[in-house]
């Protein structure tokens, strides 16, 4: 149907586009789209081009990649691919470490995930504290728990 369409759409701008900044918007909304079907793994890959790309650093409007990389890896039942991911966020965007936790602090399915995962809530209050912190505003993030662009 509608997802089928708009995935084939996406797949044809990423592999269109000489824009990096395109196709990194086309390689987020498909990772979306494959993750709503679980397909973690192939939205990881999408994630993981962003970053590879260099787009998670060259531009503020992909930061969201590995913040999307961390709750697949969770969702998969990997919590130390879900930790570097997310201790990567952290430590690559200090600057944006309150929206982060925002965005954490209102994913309620991830974090029912990861309380389901025997040592894994201990293992990220260690290795991301920040994630914990109490933030204000906005949330960004979609009923998948993912981050919206």
């Amino acid at each position: 149907g509608k997802r089928i369409r708009a995935a084939h759409s996406y797949r044809q701008i990423f592999r269109s586009s000489v824009c990096d900044e395109n196709r990194g918007h086309a390689a987020g909304q498909l990772g979306r789209l494959l993750s709503a079907e679980g397909e973690f793994k192939k939205a990881i890959a999408c994630n993981r081009w962003i970053v590879a790309s260099g787009l998670a650093e060259r531009d503020g409007r992909f930061f969201y990649a590995r913040f999307n990389m961390g709750i697949y890896w969770a969702d998969l039942r990997q919590p130390a691919l879900s930790l570097r991911a997310f201790r990567e966020l952290l430590d690559r965007h200090p600057d944006r470490i309150a929206e982060i936790t925002r965005l954490f602090l209102h994913a309620p399915k991830t974090r029912a995930v990861i309380d389901r995962q025997p040592g894994f809530p201990e293992a990220l209050l260690r290795t991301c504290p920040e994630l914990f912190m109490p933030a204000a505003g906005p949330t960004g993030v979609d009923e998948n728990d993912e981050v919206t662009q």
